[in-house]
């Protein structure tokens, strides 16, 4: 039965209250409308004002009408006629309601019509508001859940962070929090304000609005009638007491509308739905194979189901009555709903006797291949994606066949080192000590393998840089200023591990940049490194083992990273200046007088003491690009900030003469200020460089402190390496 809603209203007398029932069952709104579910007929006119009285039968709540006069708070046609005698109420009604016109009727038809009255001008249009649910429904269930699927590697462990995450139903790698449904294209769903509530309390869909012109639809009644029927209510039966009786006079009603109602009423259905049960069989479908060919296979053919809406247009039609008997003119009525079952996915896997694939897993020690095995049937991924994709009442097609592992033996075998994932050749400036500890270096990582999840440490491979090992002393920067330190140059080779490891997208756990810009990395590239303060670091994020090849020759610095090539698209690596802080030229004047002579004692007039840096933000992006060409995405990777060092020219001032009383170039005194010491020969940093805006780690420690120098030192501010094409 269809439901129908109203907002709160009197109750019909002779009709019991209908309690709430389920969206299949009818249902009483509270609306204008439950004025109509029991009461009186016809129009609303205007009320007559009147007084109630309650009689109590032996202390019940029951009500009972005087001798000779009709029950307290009786309505009919929405007129009171409570405590009337009959004559009273026809009197009554009479006044509000006109006589039907019986001009050209025979004498007979006349008297015959007496007593009938119409609704006259106080009729209006009916309209008659039909309501549905919304379409959400669940289409199936299982205990699948794709945000908890895991990437393994070939060993058999979870990779944390991986490089291609398992992508989810939304087309992401991440798991993401259910959003709001974007509504289907098609007509915008009307609102209504005062539309009927389900048992969840959310509000019904407002489906269509039928109206019945007050021109097409005559209502007649007969006074003495339905006088009678107000007097008699009461005394055939008890009452219970109430403020306000409305008589159900819709028996009495006469309407004459040529079947225009039942026209209208035929039509309704056709915004019905049949709906239906989710159903699926046995059937044939086509897939690709490996060579993009057609073939036949099994499959499950899945009719999903859909909420079935249908009418009662006898109900429907009583209801129209009944809002007419109460003088009402709004209808609100809701569709019938039968709501399909949902689809058990985890049955139908089991019922179809689906198999998941085994992978091969390869034993890190020993690196023997265990054999991997074929499935059959469907994935759970695949069932889960097609069907959370489908309507109500969609098809969708499972195929059933073979099902490959995701690392088959053969596949591991072939795959271990096969690929060259990235690989960068970095200049290196001509100095003996210099070159012989990018040698050490490199020497010490060559070879190195990551396994998936494993995280490769600059200083845990290299160790500390010391004579034992055969380092020698070049230039680092303490303070701003370049000095010699054991192993000065090493950051070199940790800067072109950083921009494999960029090329070849791999997590970058532990990075800072340089205090000054470097000259054999593009800027915003580089990576620097100090024992027991900063390190580089990185993690194997693919699923198969990475080797490290690290070299020196040729007065280059050579990395490159050898595994398994896993990603579907290529990384171009590119930079821009944000901003920038130009260098200047001071000058240094040498004197006796001037503290810590012996330091600058042995510089000629004119000559350089410390070359210049220009100050930068650089911003660093990697792009993403597919096999077409297409660009997937530009992310910023990283934000690099370098200082600016100004230039220091010696000037030698005449010895003979005081420093204070001597005249500078300008023709000025000059000042007693003191230049900038030189650093002293300790190897604990004195000043931390300028801090990054990507701190490498929550360290307590100082986090920028000496870093390697990027020279030697020359007069050009630009890096020496060509600048990637953005």
């Amino acid at each position: 039965m269809g439901k129908f809603e109203k907002t709160p209203q009197p109750r019909p007398a002779n009709r019991a209250p209908r309690p709430a029932q389920t969206r299949r069952k009818k249902q009483q709104n509270n609306l204008a409308l439950i004025w109509g579910i029991g009461g009186g007929a016809l129009l609303l006119v205007a009320c007559l004002v009147g007084y109630f009285m309650l009689k109590k039968s032996d202390g019940g709540n029951t009500a009972k009408p005087e001798a000779n006069r009709i029950i307290e708070n009786a309505y009919v046609a929405g007129v009171p006629v409570g405590g009337m005698t009959r004559e009273e109420a026809l009197e009554a009604l009479r006044a509000q309601f006109p006589a039907v016109d019986t001009t050209g009727m025979s004498e007979e038809e006349a008297k015959a019509l007496a007593n009938t009255v119409t609704f006259g001008d106080k009729m209006e249009n009916m309209d008659i508001r039909l309501y549905r649910s919304d379409d959400v429904m669940e289409l199936f269930t299982t205990t699948y859940d794709p945000s908890k699927e895991q990437q393994t590697d070939m060993f058999g462990e979870i990779i944390e962070h991986p490089q291609n995450p398992v992508p989810t139903p939304d087309g992401s790698g991440e798991t993401t929090e259910p959003e709001e449904t974007e509504e289907l294209p098609g007509e915008p769903i009307e609102e209504d304000p005062d539309a009927p509530l389900d048992e969840d309390g959310k509000p019904y869909i407002l489906e269509n609005t039928i109206c019945l012109p007050k021109a097409n639809v005559e209502i007649r009644f007969d006074l003495q009638e339905v006088v009678e029927a107000a007097y008699q209510f009461g005394r055939a039966a008890e009452v219970e007491a109430a403020d306000r009786h409305d008589v159900d006079i819709s028996k009495f009603l006469q309407i004459n509308d040529h079947g225009y109602i039942d026209d209208v009423l035929s039509r309704l259905n056709e915004n019905a739905t049949e709906g239906g049960e989710t159903t699926y069989r046995d059937a044939k479908t086509f897939i690709d194979d490996e060579d993009g060919n057609p073939v036949e296979v099994d499959c499950i053919e899945i009719q999903l189901g859909s909420i079935q809406r249908e009418l009662d247009l006898n109900d429907l039609k009583e209801e129209i009555l009944r809002t007419y008997m109460v003088a009402r003119f709004d209808l609100q009525y809701i569709y019938d709903e039968k709501i399909p079952q949902p689809l058990d996915l985890d049955k139908l896997y089991k019922d179809y006797k689906c198999v998941a694939p085994v992978d091969a897993v390869c034993d890190k020690e020993t690196y023997e291949i265990t054999e991997s095995e074929k499935g059959w049937g469907f994935t759970m991924r695949d069932a889960y994606e097609k069907l959370s994709a489908a309507l109500p009442g969609d098809t969708v097609v499972l195929p059933l066949t073979d099902l490959e592992p995701a690392r088959s033996t053969e596949t591991i075998k072939n795959s271990l080192f096969s690929d060259v994932l990235a690989t960068y050749d970095s200049p290196h400036v001509w100095n003996p000590t210099r070159t012989r500890n990018l040698e050490l270096a490199s020497k010490a990582i060559d070879g190195t393998i990551l396994n998936p999840g494993d995280i490769f440490s600059f200083n845990d491979i290299v160790g500390e840089r010391t004579a034992d090992k055969g380092y020698g002393e070049a230039g680092v920067y303490v303070g701003g200023r370049t000095e010699n330190q054991l192993g000065g140059g090493v950051c070199q080779v940790a800067s072109t591990l950083y921009w494999c490891t960029l090329k070849a997208d791999l997590e970058v756990i532990e990075r800072a940049e340089h205090q000054f810009t470097p000259s054999y990395v593009p800027w915003g590239m580089d990576a620097t490194i100090y024992w027991g303060y900063l390190d580089y670091r990185f993690r194997n994020n693919t699923p198969y083992p990475i080797r490290i090849d690290a070299s020196v020759s040729d007065g280059y610095v050579h990395v490159t990273f050898v595994g398994t090539e896993t990603k579907d698209y290529t990384v171009k690596l590119f930079y821009e200046i944000q901003d920038s802080d130009k260098a200047e030229e001071k000058t240094v004047y040498i004197h006796p007088d001037m503290k810590n002579y012996s330091k600058f004692s042995g510089y000629t007039h004119g000559e350089t003491i410390q070359t210049a840096y220009d100050g930068y933000k650089v911003y660093t992006y990697m792009q993403k690009i597919d096999k077409n060409g297409n660009v997937i995405s530009t992310d910023r990777v990283n934000i690099s900030n370098y200082d600016r060092r100004d230039k220091e020219v010696a000037y030698l001032l005449d010895p003979s003469i005081p420093m204070n009383q001597q005249i500078d170039s300008n023709g000025n005194l000059i000042e007693t200020t003191e230049p900038t010491e030189p650093p002293t020969e300790s190897t604990e940093p004195t000043e931390p460089p300028t801090e990054s805006t990507e701190p490498p780690t929550e360290s307590t420690e100082p986090t920028e402190p000496p870093t390697e120098s990027t020279e030697p030192p020359t007069e050009s501010t630009e890096p020496l390496p060509e600048l990637p094409e953005p």
